[in-house]
């Protein structure tokens, strides 16, 4: 049976994957495919996002099971993940109602 923990560990790991995945995709700037790998990176990113508050909430979840480097690990990668998650969707409407006035 997996602990709230283990399932946050899991998360924030695939979410350190996900990341590391955007960064070498980031390097073919220069391609001629740039399009198509500039969409794969946004759909990424966004489950990126999408794990990093599912990873929170079984972070929250687990806030009182025993395993405590592991609890902090991932308290921190998912927090960190939906503060940047949320200070871009932030960016991006202040950029849009910006561009409209």
């Amino acid at each position: 049976m997996s602990t709230y923990t283990t399932k946050a560990v899991k998360f924030s790991l695939s979410i350190l994957l996900l990341i590391v995945m955007v960064m070498v995709l980031s390097f073919f700037d220069k391609s001629v495919y740039f399009d198509i790998i500039a969409t794969f990176i946004g759909i990424l990113t966004f489950a990126i996002c999408v794990f990093g508050c599912i990873g929170l909430f079984y972070s929250v979840k687990g806030i009182k099971e025993k395993s405590v480097a592991k609890k902090i690990v991932a308290l921190v990668t998912n927090t960190g993940t939906v503060i940047l998650c949320s200070y871009i969707i932030i960016a991006n409407i202040n950029d849009l109602i910006q561009f409209f006035n």
